[in-house]
């Protein structure tokens, strides 16, 4: 695969030893997110790029705050760019019970359609202008679009934020191009990639520990929603330099699922109902043990900053998104004290599980874990 002579992927989906192409990623990995004034991003000495304190840290301190750069799920519930649920306590308490029921203290909750009524649902204005400008833009209206959603439903779900983040950089290298039309697509390209340059990038079905027939089956599954996702885009962005077919080939493709499939994080929304419930404990609620007003959206996102944060069985942070946060915003906060200098880490795992579950957990995510914590118990058994 060539663009412009400039870049060239070898079928296996490893970089050849092109020198415009080094160039290219010896530039975008010098690019890191900055962090924050508690945490900055740096390269770790055995893991690539970390997340460092930048100041000492308490136990039960919030690190970081941050809104996912792009998340996605199944459930209609939810608002397709943040996971906000489109409907207050009231409204679901109404819907499941089938008749009016007025809780006091529930804000007002608007639901905002796509502008060319495609079917998809904001809970805001703001939501539907960010979610039209990364990506929306260049697949609304399509009907293989709506063919794609359904076909990326259940366990396929990741595919959908796959299919945001790579329009997004499409997206982001033609709107440069557009204002900086004296700069070289190399640049517009290392524009369009810089969001995401801190995950890392192999040929997904390389990296997965799974048999033979099942990394047939996600090549298949690949290599259809990459023939439909050109489909789409042809109609709004022509592909008249070669980049979209670049961006969208099966194998570079796969790379941005491995990307996301590595360094994404299973997001729980908590239902409004929940919330409620727990704010307002002396307010009665109706029988609602027959229904799903209290389970929470789960979905997956990627944050910029969180998939910095590199794994020990021995984490000093927690990542998850609190009750009152009601949306994809995920938290860090620290599960010790922490130096100032000092690597944060977060666990890939469940680390109640003995060394040898969880070093078979992580091979999904293609390396053995050396921390203090697995050499000491490798030891002993």
């Amino acid at each position: 695969m060539r663009l412009d002579n400039k870049w060239q992927l070898h079928h296996t989906g490893r970089w050849v030893s092109d020198p415009a192409a080094t160039r290219y990623l010896r530039t975008i990995g010098k690019q890191c997110p900055a962090g924050t004034g508690t945490v900055t991003v740096k390269h770790s000495s055995d893991q690539g790029r970390g997340l460092f304190a930048a100041r000492d840290i308490k136990k039960g301190e919030l690190v970081l705050s941050e809104m996912p750069l792009g998340s996605c799920g199944d459930d209609s519930r939810v608002c397709d760019e943040c996971q906000k649920f489109l409907v207050g306590a009231e409204g679901i308490v109404s819907m499941a019970v089938r008749r009016r029921v007025a809780l006091p203290d529930t804000p007002e909750h608007s639901v905002v359609q796509c502008r060319n009524g495609c079917g998809i649902n904001y809970c805001s204005k703001a939501c539907e202008r960010r979610s039209w400008a990364n990506h929306h833009q260049a697949l609304c209206g399509h009907p293989l679009y709506r063919k794609l959603l359904d076909y990326c439903k259940g366990e396929k779900h990741p595919f959908k934020l796959a299919i945001k983040m790579s329009t997004n950089t499409l997206v982001r290298y033609h709107i440069y191009l557009t204002l900086h039309p004296c700069h070289d697509r190399m640049a517009a390209l290392r524009h369009a990639f810089r969001p995401y340059v801190s995950a890392e990038r192999v040929v997904w079905w390389e990296g997965v520990n799974e048999n033979k027939a099942t990394v047939r089956e996600l090549k298949q599954d690949v290599r259809y929603v990459v023939r439909h996702l050109r489909a789409v885009l042809k109609r709004h962005i022509p592909d008249r330099d070669g980049v979209a077919r670049a961006l969208f080939d099966p194998v570079t493709f796969s790379m941005f699922m491995s990307a996301y499939e590595r360094n994404n994080m299973t997001v729980y929304v908590a239902s409004p109902v929940h919330q409620y419930a727990e704010l307002h404990p002396s307010v009665p609620l109706p029988d609602l043990t027959k229904t799903t007003c209290f389970e929470p959206a789960i979905g997956t996102a990627y944050y910029t900053l969180q998939s910095c944060a590199n794994h020990s069985c021995t984490p000093s942070i927690e990542a998850a998104t609190p009750l009152e946060a009601m949306s994809a915003r995920c938290c860090l906060t620290a599960l010790r004290d922490v130096r100032q200098g000092e690597e944060l880490t977060i666990s890939y795992v469940d680390t109640e599980q003995n060394e040898a579950a969880r070093a078979e957990a992580l091979r999904d995510y293609g390396f053995k874990c050396t921390c203090k914590r697995c050499t000491r118990e490798r030891e002993y058994s």
